[in-house]
């Protein structure tokens, strides 16, 4: 075992704690917990926040807590996972935190990898890989980030382009880099809330090692059919990125990749599964942002591209409407794809 951890461990309070936020979650809760508290690592405590379950979530989460006292139980009325998470950080108990998603598993060695890497480098945040397991299929996802350690500079590199993925849940984090808390009533909050907490980030140390695995429960369908103001919040996030990064000075987009995001956004709640008048309410708000306004020369824009921006601009209805037909035939084709799977 560590000597450092070793000499912690005489201490009553936990060296990690796991927060895990759930939500009628019961098919797959038990498994979760399961794997969390078969860690190679003991010393932690498991925070389990029931946020307004309408199933057998909370029993489940009670009988695990009532045969292992590592578990803590917190309900609350249904408010999102990110007042879930700020509930459990407040009342975590460990320096170093971590989050589980409830329909999720981790490697049985994941926590203590990512603990002694953290320790033995002196950071302040460690990073795994992971795998995304579909039904039938699993595929690993390898960070862009080299394995080792990494200073300021390039943790914010790496997390400004994506590199370490886009969710908090493959990482241990020290408590103080927790400044914000996460933002209640937004869909894409871990896009949101990253960056934030890394940019109080000195060290890094990444692991390359498979060791979470995230379970993709419905393909690419839910991807395809993203309501407006789902699509809307990513966008929102993204652009906290974009501004971020170009007010730091780091040059990682352009005024035109941004331009471009904004047209793939338009896009995309065109394609999604509002109503006409949700998509025209989101798309005239994206059509106020004064960079895709701006004037770019068609070469750098490119024709389809420009032609997509011209229609938007000027034809909304018309863009509407056309993107709208393409989204259902997609989405008709991937529900084809998959009854082929069953």
């Amino acid at each position: 075992m560590n000597t450092t951890r070793t000499i912690h461990a005489t201490s009553s309070l936990p060296l990690i704690s796991i927060i895990i936020p759930v939500h009628n979650s019961e098919r797959y809760l038990e498994q979760c917990l399961q794997t969390v508290l078969r860690q190679t690592f003991p010393e932690l405590e498991v925070i389990v926040v029931d946020d307004g379950s309408t199933d057998r979530s909370g029993a489940i989460a009670n009988d695990f807590s009532a045969s292992d006292s590592r578990i803590r139980v917190i309900r609350q009325e249904n408010q999102g996972p990110s007042a879930a998470r700020n509930a459990a950080i407040r009342e975590a108990k460990a320096d170093i935190i971590g989050f589980v998603d409830a329909d999720d598993w981790v490697r049985e060695d994941m926590f203590e990898k990512l603990y002694d890497a953290m320790l033995q480098n002196d950071a302040d945040v460690s990073v795994c890989n992971f795998i995304v397991a579909f039904q039938d299929q699993r595929c690993g996802f390898d960070l862009k980030a080299a394995a080792g350690n990494h200073t300021h500079d390039e943790i914010m590199l790496h997390v400004l382009s994506g590199h370490l993925g886009k969710s908090l849940w493959n990482k241990l984090f020290r408590r103080r880099l927790l400044q914000q808390p996460l933002p209640v009533g937004k869909v894409y909050e871990d896009v949101d809330t990253l960056y934030k907490w890394l940019s109080h980030a000195q060290r890094m140390t990444v692991v390359d090692e498979p060791l979470y695995y995230y379970r993709q429960r419905k393909g690419g369908i839910t991807n395809s059919r993203d309501t407006a103001p789902k699509r809307y919040d990513y966008f929102t996030a993204d652009k906290g990125k974009f501004l971020y990064a170009k007010a730091q000075g780091y040059r990682i987009y352009s005024d035109l990749t941004f331009s471009k995001f904004v047209l793939r956004t338009a896009e995309r709640i065109a394609r999604g599964g509002s109503d006409s008048k949700e998509k025209k309410h989101y798309i005239a708000k994206l059509l106020q942002e004064p960079l895709f306004l701006q004037h770019f020369p068609l070469k750098k824009y490119g024709r389809r591209d420009a032609l997509r921006r011209f229609l938007l601009l000027h034809f909304p209805t018309l863009f509407i409407n056309i993107q709208t037909r393409i989204g259902e035939r997609m989405y008709e084709e991937e529900k084809r794809k998959r009854k082929l799977f069953e």
